[in-house]
């Protein structure tokens, strides 16, 4: 907490009262997220720690379920929000170009952020079009230190899901990759429970 005000004072914001003000401009922010309780959680908490550094928060929710949700169109496409708290969805290819390129800017695009580094743009293009593991780590790094130091984003967790089975029941092979709830059914035609040798009558 005091270095995110040494930040704001950095930056300009200045203490007036319980809240901040620049150019007699008060420090105001709308954190938008969905009706998802987890998500309301997150909003809460960062209301909360934001209050006690002086900003004024205020947080909407969107019911993206209902029928005449808009959520897409004027929310994501229209970049119309402060403060966004959403989920990206990332496969098992770490590929994320789709929200960090700058060719993926505007309405149509899921880079968000409105994010541009031409560097950036450089490794994650050389990374997708490689095949070799080890160079395509490589360009992804190159890409997370440019991506980090540029912070259009922050990202709050990655969700982990536990998932318990028995020694004695052959399902899904320890230590392997899972990484939606539905993977874990991938191989269930090859599911036992007790394996052993039948007798063949010659």
């Amino acid at each position: 907490m005091p270095q995110a005000r040494q930040i704001l004072e950095e930056a300009g914001w200045k203490a007036v009262g319980n809240g901040r003000e620049k150019d007699g401009k008060k420090l105001e922010l709308t954190i938008t997220t969905t009706k998802k309780r987890e998500y309301q959680t997150i909003a809460d908490e960062l209301k909360k720690q934001w209050t006690k550094l002086g900003i004024v928060v205020k947080t909407k929710s969107i019911d993206i379920a209902a029928e005449n949700s808009t959520f897409v169109q004027d929310t994501l496409q229209g970049r119309n929000f402060d403060v966004l708290v959403y989920e990206l969805s990332i496969g098992a290819d770490p590929d994320v170009y789709a929200y960090w390129h700058s060719s993926q800017l505007g309405q149509t695009g899921y880079n968000f952020t409105n994010y541009i580094n031409k560097n950036a743009d450089v490794a994650l293009a050389s990374a997708r079009s490689r095949i070799e593991p080890e160079l395509r780590n490589a360009k992804y790094r190159q890409f997370a230190r440019l991506w980090l130091d540029d912070a259009p984003a922050i990202a709050l967790y990655q969700p982990v899901s536990e998932y318990i089975f028995s020694k004695n029941a052959s399902t899904v092979a320890e230590g392997s990759s899972v990484v939606t709830t539905a993977d874990r059914y991938a191989n269930i035609a090859e599911w036992s429970v007790t394996s052993g040798l039948v007798y063949k009558t010659p």
